[in-house]
């Protein structure tokens, strides 16, 4: 059934995609929502799902789950882990913020949704969930910096825990069909003319402004799914080192 606004959620996700499974996954619902509207939020009242199975029986009904890593990962852990350089290793694996951006924009293709599961919120009020619809930054973008990011191909840069055998691609950051690939810190830019550096940048400022980006402060249990190609996501600083997301990337 759809769940009625109580949250931040509430002044982006329309009331129709909001959901709180009782009888059962709505997974034909869960698809209309973000075929749709682009996003679904799904709250559930059974809140052990650790290891991500609640989540990952919903995508393999919704469609095909893609892998991160060479490894054949599906399901990827979104927490602080000690172990890596908190300054340049896995962003996913830090307390850093991160900026506004696309997931797997360095994947051929890139993955068409995303779903977050929430293990452990942050308790301590950081790790807020940010979100832009790219609908509605198209149209705020200059004509200038449109052709640019709809002519031109720029290498992207692939993570080291992404490596599937290249180091990089060469894509666009908007395609004819209105769909975004965009991370900024995998944009190689240093030999890059100054007229599409300042294309890069004015795309940047204008989803990372406070203007345009709506946060969810995801509760434990809860699971957003969104189209990846329509909304930017990224999130604010963690100040609760516990906690805990789960991601899986997939194509309906």
């Amino acid at each position: 059934m759809p769940q009625p606004p109580n949250d931040l959620s509430k002044m982006f996700i329309p009331d129709e995609c909001r959901f709180t499974p009782s009888r059962g996954f709505e997974v034909d619902a869960y698809r209309r929502a973000v075929l749709d509207n682009g996003i679904a939020l799904i709250s559930f009242e059974n809140k052990a799902d650790a290891d991500g199975t609640v989540m990952k029986k919903i995508v393999d009904r919704l469609g095909i789950a893609a892998v991160h890593d060479r490894d054949g990962t599906s399901v990827w852990d979104v927490k602080y882990d000690e172990s890596v350089d908190q300054e340049n290793g896995t962003r996913s694996l830090t307390t850093k913020e991160f900026r506004l951006h696309t997931d797997g924009s360095f994947e051929v293709p890139p993955p068409t949704f995303v779903a977050l599961y929430c293990v452990e919120p942050d308790q301590l009020g950081g790790g807020e969930t940010l979100f832009v619809d790219g609908n509605k930054i198209r149209p705020l973008l200059s004509p200038a910096t449109l052709k640019v990011l709809l002519e031109h191909d720029f290498e992207i840069k692939v993570p080291e825990e992404f490596f599937k055998g290249h180091n990089s691609v060469m894509a666009r950051v908007l395609n004819a069909r209105g769909s975004f690939r965009f991370r900024k810190d995998l944009l190689k830019l240093d030999n890059c003319a100054p007229h599409l550096v300042q294309a890069v940048e004015e795309l940047d400022q204008l989803i990372n402004s406070d203007s345009q980006t709506k946060g969810i402060q995801l509760s434990k249990g809860q699971m957003v799914i969104f189209d990846n190609a329509r909304f930017f996501h990224g999130r604010r600083k963690i100040e609760d080192q516990r906690r805990h997301l789960k991601r899986m990337w997939f194509h309906i």
